[in-house]
């Protein structure tokens, strides 16, 4: 497996706008933030309280208050706790809900940039990073208030106790400066690591029968201990990590103690302050120095959610694509004038300054060798991507004007390996319909494309279960299904990339006549490599290397187009 190479690191700017745009239960966190400031207020009343029994005023009312007092914080801390758990569960699945929404709306050009295998862990594992954020804000926030409470009260003792207790105050900031940076590191490389186990773990899966076949189960299994041991040594280091932050903190603990211990005992002695103040700035101590190095801890732990949140920022800043427009009411011709396209981090364009117009209700097949811009041609329509330059019409409008939703409910699109989820068969007939579909309806369509004959097989009939991938079928029954399922949708539009070019003979011509006849009146664009289905279309568009070297009918063609004429001697088409 190939070493990837690191990504650039986040910034603040990044992780800020990640944040906002996480839409986190505010009002959770809100009112959890409201509950452990409570519950710090209480805390620093704490030690004095204690202090005065400590100092034997015990009486009645003095020691049932205190009864009270502790009572009452002991209740507000497990408030506190209840609400900041429902806070972090809320928070972790906004994040993937709001991650997952955001990756289907990004444009295709940035999964051609990124494996959307290894960016099943962003929703999986890196949203878990949410919790973090919570802990953040709501403890942080806290340890301040604390820290500066406290503060205040130590120096109202004496001004030298609080200054005790900043002496170690430089040796910490730059300790946590350096961890902070050390864990931002460790924390990209430990989930991008899990990404890319993730994404081999999912790829290998879905292609198990190639692997079975290939008896590559010794190489596959060494393949996956290299990722999973890539995946441990970046979860060692943070463990190394953490442990370097335990030795030091505890080091830095025992000398802080150390320093406030003798300033007090010396001011004790000094008679500059009274015991129930060494009482009670003693008991602050305790929290004090814990919460002080909450606050640097949580530098440290913000800087490794930078890294913890980098492909999450990545996909939080990543260019949706335009669904805004204007509703798509008109149909009409469809127009490609002088279109060029070239895809990310590639010179060559996949088409150069195609123009030809396909008049509504016609059929038009787009041919070439493999390479030629075909398939891009109808990603385009379909506005998978967007031109470089040039324009597609339908009608009068420019279909980047267009309502992206609205458009894209107008057109019908058949893949060459029909794209079939797991689920009942209703399910996957339904798929994308954004209405009721009684049974009869369906069954209706299935018998206009000849599903009928499969589901009239099954014996729960449509609520028969489907494989992953349609597995379950044949490649005949698979394409027949999807036919049925834009047959419902109703799309003014039929886009066809090689329909039929995995099925034999035999099912392919069914599945040409069923295309002709079912879906005679819709606008039909087909990419081929079928010239014996191309020839029966209205009109033939041939590509060469993205360039456009004819167009007109089969029998045009054969007196105008050489290219053409050269692959259909290669079939023998007449």
């Amino acid at each position: 497996m190939s070493k990837k190479k690191e990504k650039a690191q986040p910034g603040w700017k990044g992780l800020f706008h990640t944040v906002l745009e996480l839409k986190l239960p505010w009002l959770w966190i809100g009112l959890s933030l409201l509950i452990n400031l409570t519950e710090t207020t209480l805390l620093l009343k704490l030690p004095v309280t204690t202090s005065e029994l400590l100092g034997g005023n015990i009486t009645g009312s003095a020691l049932g208050e205190a009864i009270a007092f502790y009572a009452i914080t002991g209740f507000v801390g497990v408030l506190s706790v209840s609400a900041m758990a429902h806070a972090q569960s809320l928070a972790v699945r906004r994040t993937r809900e709001h991650v997952w929404g955001k990756m289907l709306r990004l444009r295709m050009d940035w999964f051609d940039r990124n494996d959307p295998g290894e960016l099943m862990s962003t929703v999986t594992s890196d949203s878990g990073g949410a919790l973090t954020l919570v802990n953040i804000l709501l403890n942080l926030p806290s340890a301040v208030y604390y820290v500066i409470g406290a503060m205040l009260t130590v120096g109202s003792y004496h001004w030298l106790l609080a200054v005790s207790c900043f002496a170690l105050l430089p040796l910490k900031y730059v300790y946590a400066l350096l961890m902070g940076r050390a864990f931002q590191k460790s924390n990209m490389r430990l989930y991008d690591r899990i990404g890319v186990l993730t994404g081999f773990l999912a790829d290998r899966i879905r292609h198990l029968p190639l692997i079975k076949t290939y008896t590559n189960e010794k190489a596959e299994t060494e393949n996956g201990e290299k990722a999973a041991n890539e995946l441990l040594k970046a979860n060692m280091r943070i463990v190394h990590q953490n442990n370097i932050v335990v030795s030091i903190t505890s080091i830095m603990d025992i000398l802080q103690k150390f320093v406030v211990i003798v300033v007090a005992v010396v001011l004790l002695r000094k008679k500059l302050i009274t015991l129930a103040m060494w009482l009670a700035f003693f008991l602050f101590s305790q929290n004090l120095f814990s919460n002080m190095d909450t606050v640097f801890d949580y530098w440290t732990k913000i800087k490794g959610l930078q890294g913890n949140f980098q492909r999450i920022t990545e996909i939080m800043c990543a260019e949706q694509e335009a669904a805004d427009g204007e509703s798509f009411t008109e149909n009409g011709n469809i127009y490609f004038e002088n279109v060029t396209f070239c895809y990310p981090d590639t010179d060559t364009p996949a088409l150069n300054n195609v123009s030809f117009t396909v008049p509504e209700g016609t059929s038009c097949a787009i041919v070439g060798l493999c390479g030629s811009g075909k398939t891009t041609a109808i990603s385009l329509l379909e506005r998978l991507y967007n031109p470089s330059s040039g324009s597609i019409k339908v009608g009068s409008k420019e279909i980047s004007e267009l309502s992206l939703e609205d458009y894209r409910k107008s057109i019908a699109y058949v893949q060459q390996n029909a794209p079939i989820f797991s689920g009942t068969l209703r399910e996957n007939l339904t798929y994308g319909i954004d209405r009721e579909c009684p049974d009869n309806e369906i069954l209706t369509a299935a018998e206009q494309t000849g599903f009928a004959e499969y589901i009239a097989l099954c014996p729960n009939g449509l609520d028969t279960e489907v494989a992953p991938d349609g597995a379950s079928m044949s490649g005949g029954q698979s394409q027949r299904l999807v036919l049925t399922r834009e047959l419902l949708r109703g799309g003014k539009i039929l886009l066809l990339d090689e329909p039929t070019s995995a099925l034999d003979v035999q099912i392919s011509e069914k599945i040409q006549a069923t295309i002709e006849n079912v879906f005679a009146e819709k606008t039909r664009i087909l990419v081929t490599h079928d010239l014996a289905f191309a020839s029966r279309c209205d009109q033939i568009v041939v590509l060469s290397g993205g360039v456009l070297m004819g167009r007109g009918t089969h029998k045009e063609l054969l007196k105008t187009c050489e290219a053409y004429r050269t692959m259909t001697e290669k079939e023998e088409i007449e």
